[in-house]
């Protein structure tokens, strides 16, 4: 798979497995799509004037683009003009990412080099080229909007501002709560109105740089909350309310700079679950109690944990709904390179779908590998 010259800073599968989106230096993104066992390059779009940072799916249909040229692009995965034009950084977008499938709403969230993470959401749902907009029976919006005209021959509107409703269908087309007045245009609208909060993560720093941004996973017991984590290579780490902007948690630990995030894929019940693996039908309400009492006295509320890796080799594991540290560590370098720097970088972590285990990767080429509730139980006895 090759096609260009740029080299390749992000690459995203769709959610059915079948298209890759690469993100390239060279101010392009192109989409692969399978063909029967092999990769073919279906489309390049070159919306982007600088280079591109990063990529992410909306669905199978629609994605999203940023880059250093301060800007965001919604593309339908049919047209290389972008649907919408987001514009309110300041500096290189680093990082985009949609919230979780299942969500109350579907927004993009972006984190960029000027300190601020923004919430972004869509007008209405960008829909495939050549179709009208459907309603569905009943005066609700069909699960596939679709758009009302096709896009104006003129060059000069590809840029055009579109006035903004005052409030806004649901751009998650598999939401029940999606509208009939679902608005339709193929033009780019730019407006600083897209977006829902402006939310600071790095203040009064020289070092405003950032990269890090994850969503809390969404399950039974936390889909009324969608949580964000930011971090920047000052140390700081926030937790928000997307949907308030609210910031929940100024978090502690990682004083020389967060070089990876991750959210435990559970929340109180599955931990529990994961504590208690052998649970039936016949457990006794005394075993719950134990059970939840045990997930209490390691301190795990509600909405699960967040792990973070530092620069010079630190981990901490917060509660996300308390932002208590709940354990953490500091990995030595090895002897030979101590003379470079004392601890290695924490670059990448991962967790174990139970959520037992939590893997970090790190500069000096290692893999380390953490037996969270062990850990948990640790740090209970230390605090």
């Amino acid at each position: 798979m090759s096609y260009g010259r740029g080299a390749v800073n992000a690459m995203k599968w769709s959610p059915s497995g079948t298209q890759i989106l690469v993100g390239k230096d060279d101010f392009t993104v192109c989409k692969w799509m399978d063909r029967g066992g092999s990769m073919a390059m279906k489309m390049c779009y070159d919306a982007h004037t600088k280079e591109v940072n990063d990529v992410d799916w909306l669905d199978d249909e629609v994605f999203a683009s940023a880059g250093n040229d301060h800007t965001i692009h919604v593309h339908h995965g049919d047209d290389k003009r972008p649907r919408f034009t987001f514009r309110g950084h300041t500096d290189d977008v680093t990082r985009i990412k949609w919230s979780p499938l299942g969500a109350a709403e579907r927004l993009l969230a972006s984190v960029s080099d000027d300190g601020n993470c923004m919430i972004w959401k869509l007008p209405f749902y960008p829909s495939a080229r050549g179709k009208s907009a459907s309603v569905g029976l009943g005066g609700t919006r069909s699960l596939s909007p679709m758009k009302k005209m096709e896009p104006p021959s003129d060059e000069d509107d590809y840029f055009h501002q579109q006035p903004q409703p005052q409030s806004h269908p649901n751009p998650n087309p598999n939401s029940a709560d999606s509208g009939p007045n679902a608005r339709s245009n193929s033009t780019s609208a730019i407006s600083i109105e897209n977006c829902l909060h402006r939310l600071n993560v790095v203040s009064g720093s020289e070092n405003k740089r950032m990269s890090m941004l994850e969503w809390m996973p969404v399950d039974d017991g936390a889909r009324a909350r969608m949580i964000l984590a930011a971090g920047g290579q000052d140390s700081t780490i926030k937790l928000f309310d997307a949907l308030s902007g609210e910031t929940l948690h100024v978090l502690p630990g990682l004083e020389s700079g967060t070089g990876s995030l991750a959210f435990s894929p559970f929340s109180l019940n599955s931990l529990v679950g994961s504590l208690f693996p052998t649970t039936t039908t016949t457990t006794t309400a005394a075993e719950n109690g134990t059970a939840a009492a045990t997930a209490e006295r390691l301190g795990v509320g509600k909405y699960g944990l967040l792990a973070g890796g530092g620069w010079d080799g630190v981990l901490r594991i917060w509660d996300v709904e308390t932002g208590r540290v709940l354990w953490g560590t500091e990995v030595e370098e090895e002897e030979g390179k101590r003379m470079v720097r004392e601890r290695p970088m924490m670059l990448s972590m991962a967790w174990r779908e139970d959520g037992k285990h939590l893997a970090c990767g790190l500069f000096n080429k290692t893999l380390m590998v953490v037996n969270v509730i062990k850990a948990l139980e640790a740090g209970k006895e230390k605090n």
